[in-house]
């Protein structure tokens, strides 16, 4: 197995402790790579899913040592949460298991670019000021996941394609939502 070697690698969003994660991919790919930074950037666990009972695979399991042996092998690991893991908050400016937790970092590539490494959910309004609607939409978004899943076991036997309606659902949503709340502004701002 040949090993794919980076200087920064970024993982976002995976939602480990929900039925939908791809956790056998993702760990295929951990193994499969080394790198010098690996950024963790927000809804790595989704904390939200796993108070209500989650779905929790051994392969999650597996995910967790990779990540800590590559720490054990020098690779720095940088945790940023973000809303569905945000108890890991109150860990910022500590390392736990060697893996540094902040709230917001900055990231100099090879070339001198800077850049704010943050989740972003402290810039989204439903987050922020109706935390219910947050998690309203999330069920909604588990429940298209379902939908989803039955959508393309159909098409499959039609021998189309696969296509996430949810993905695209939510794409629409987002953007509506950003559009109203001047989410790029506000990001924009911050960064500067």
């Amino acid at each position: 197995m040949k090993t794919l070697r980076y200087r920064t690698i970024w993982l976002s969003d995976l939602h480990l402790g929900t039925k939908h994660t791809n956790s056998k991919f993702l760990l295929d790919f951990l193994k499969k790579t080394e790198s010098e930074y690996l950024y963790l950037v927000g809804d790595i666990i989704d904390f939200w899913k796993l108070e209500s009972g989650g779905y929790w695979s051994h392969i999650n399991n597996h995910i967790m040592r990779n990540v800590l042996k590559k720490v054990r092998e020098g690779t720095k690991v940088i945790y940023i949460p973000g809303n569905h893991d945000e108890v890991m908050r109150k860990f910022s400016g500590s390392r736990v298991k060697g893996i540094t937790v902040r709230n917001e970092t900055v990231h100099k590539t090879v070339d001198g670019f800077r850049f704010l490494v943050t989740h972003g959910d402290e810039f989204d309004c439903v987050v922020q000021k109706n935390r219910w609607l947050a998690k309203l939409g999330s069920l909604a978004y588990d429940c298209l996941l379902e939908i989803n899943t039955i959508y393309n076991h159909i098409r499959s036997k039609l021998g189309l394609p696969y296509t996430s309606i949810s993905a695209y659902l939510k794409y629409k949503v987002k953007e509506v939502v950003n559009f109203v709340s001047s989410y790029e502004e506000t990001v924009v701002s911050e960064a500067l």
